[in-house]
């Protein structure tokens, strides 16, 4: 939706970074770790679990918390996250939207993970 947006705007984010070393489940594992400590109500909904994006291997997981706004406002939120290590970088992928109705965007969703292409 354009912003502003009276309620949670589904999104995408898709960060790169420098790969470390581990597995794809190791990473992630790892990096939750960090989301747990920031958000008093996060949740595993569905654990780290080995898969692949674009023929690489990967690791992905579902969570929910709250977000808060600058202005006082509180959304729940289901987001989606894969990482996908590749060669000296690694993909951080998250998909983020209502954990109910028409905003939790699933088919969106999918559709675009299944459209993602990672170069060698």
């Amino acid at each position: 939706y354009q912003e502003p947006h009276p309620s949670l705007n589904p999104s995408i984010q898709v960060t790169l970074r420098a790969a470390l070393r581990g597995t794809p489940t190791e990473l992630l594992t790892g990096a939750i770790q960090t989301l747990r400590r920031a958000l008093p109500d996060f949740r595993v909904v569905s654990p780290v679990r080995g898969t692949e994006v674009a023929g690489w291997p990967a690791a992905h997981v579902v969570t929910t918390y709250t977000l808060k706004t600058q202005t006082g406002e509180s959304f729940p939120v289901r987001s989606r996250m894969w990482l996908v290590p590749r060669n000296s970088l690694m993909f951080l992928i998250g998909m983020s939207g209502s954990p109910t109705g028409e905003d939790q965007c699933e088919e969106e969703f999918r559709a675009v993970r299944d459209s993602i292409v990672i170069r060698k």
